[in-house]
């Protein structure tokens, strides 16, 4: 029962274009699931970014 798992299934499917994550879990145990699924290949560089969002700001 790993959502973010499954939500990286659907992108590796192509049920799905993309995928949010991480408001509830880890960085890794958001990222893990998609190194380990879509593998990025020996050149490609992997990033992540992060959003706060704030009551007056984001």
């Amino acid at each position: 029962n790993d959502v973010n798992m499954f939500g990286v299934l659907m992108v590796h499917c192509g049920d799905v274009d993309g995928m949010v994550s991480g408001a509830l879990h880890t960085t890794a145990a958001t990222i893990r699931p998609a190194m380990q699924v879509l593998r990025s290949g020996a050149s490609s560089v992997v990033s992540s970014i992060f959003f706060m969002c704030l009551p007056d700001k984001v």
